[in-house]
């Protein structure tokens, strides 16, 4: 192949190897800025066009460990006393007792509470001051009910916040 190269090549005039010389030269540098210099350009202006986006979420990963901190510092809530009378407690406290079909004891530290019909907004708030209050949310469910904004809902709440 090398002998064959080079008998070609030597067959050719100056002017020829030139040509052809310049040309394999123009072709090196378009294939070089084909496979080399726009896949950089493209990857630069993706990341250009990603990078508020990205500075947006390690923004929120500082806030979300914040959180997290605060969260871990908060002292453990007391696990003494029974789950269900705590939570019949933070019910009538919450003024939803009235709306509760059930609370039913799982074990020692978990209990599922069941509302037939009660407002979305009182049933978020009410999980929120359970959670306060050092009740741990394992499981919640709401379904769209009868009324406008109402849900039924069940919540399965255990000991530790």
């Amino acid at each position: 192949m090398k002998a064959q190269w080079t008998d070609f090549w030597n067959a050719r005039t100056p002017r020829e190897r030139r040509i052809l010389g310049g040309g394999a030269l123009l072709l090196l540098l378009l294939l070089g800025y084909a496979w080399l210099w726009l896949p950089v350009q493209r990857e630069s202006v993706q990341l250009r066009a990603a990078l508020p986006a990205l500075r947006a979420q390690a923004q929120q990963v500082a806030a979300d460990r914040q959180t997290v901190a605060a969260l871990r510092a908060r002292p453990a809530a007391p696990a003494s006393g029974d789950l269900a009378a705590r939570i019949e407690a933070l019910a009538v406290a919450g003024g939803l007792r009235a709306r509760i079909e059930a609370i039913v004891p799982l074990d020692a530290q978990r209990v599922r509470v069941r509302l037939p019909e009660v407002a979305f907004d009182d049933w978020i708030a009410w999980l929120d001051t359970a959670q306060k209050a050092g009740v741990r949310v394992e499981y919640a469910q709401a379904e769209a009910s009868g009324g406008a904004g109402a849900v039924r809902a069940e919540a399965v709440l255990a000991t530790g916040g």
